[in-house]
């Protein structure tokens, strides 16, 4: 389900000319409840979502829109089995920040018409 409300708090990480990583949190008493943390690529006046580490199904997760199933077609979708909700988010952006290039690459690969 996608969320419409915004989050708390927001802000973007430019990467490199159109390419960021945008992130989404809400805190309650100083604690992330949720969050979403995704790798956009922004082109031809528009947003894709190459990948999204989010909390949307109760619990930590990430979907791999560049990385679909090979005999579904379907997109991943990996949850995690770390607790720490701060920890999960750290190692999202970091993670998005090493490797993005080589993420937006297998995205174009599999996306070329798009």
């Amino acid at each position: 389900m996608r969320r419409i409300e915004p989050y708390d708090r927001e802000f973007a990480i430019p990467l490199v000319r159109n390419i960021f990583i945008r992130v989404g949190f809400d805190l309650e008493t100083g604690q992330v409840l949720n969050f979403r943390i995704q790798l956009e690529l922004h082109k031809n006046d528009e947003i894709k979502v190459i990948r999204r580490y989010d909390t949307a199904h109760g619990r930590p997760h990430v979907d791999k829109y560049d990385r679909p199933d090979t005999k579904t077609g379907e997109y991943k979708k990996i949850f995690f089995d770390i607790d720490n909700i701060k920890e999960c988010m750290s190692i999202a952006i970091n993670y998005l920040k090493e490797n993005h290039v080589m993420i937006i690459e297998r995205y174009l690969r599999k996306h070329k018409n798009d």
